[in-house]
């Protein structure tokens, strides 16, 4: 089989972590990337896991802002009570600070 180069601009710390990390499991850098070429080959799809983190979900991001507005305006509302956040399921959802039912303690307060 014919063998070819690949030539990959990476950051230069990268480099120097990978081209450890690889010494440190015995192997070549140009080893361990034809190892990933080979898995992408056999499995037809990129070996690494892609993840979004949950923190930066989108109802996340919203709340984040309107803790940050309530802040700058001195309007807060109270700390939910274990109780209440029980009652809201919070916890349960990764994906949002506010829980099932995307209320925070001040809305309960007037319903």
């Amino acid at each position: 089989m014919a063998m070819t180069s690949i030539n990959v601009r990476v950051d230069e710390n990268d480099k120097q972590w990978f081209d450890w990390f690889c010494g440190e499991l015995g192997m070549s850098m140009s080893t361990a990337i034809q190892m990933y070429i080979k898995a992408a080959k056999r499995e037809n799809k990129l070996p690494i896991a892609l993840a979004l983190d949950p923190f930066c979900s989108e109802s996340n991001m919203r709340h984040l802002e309107e803790s940050l507005k309530a802040f700058d305006t001195g309007e807060r509302g109270r700390p939910l009570t274990t109780e209440e956040m029980e009652a809201l399921g919070l916890g349960e959802d990764e994906n949002s600070v506010h829980g099932k039912s995307g209320r925070r303690a001040d809305e309960l307060d007037a319903a």
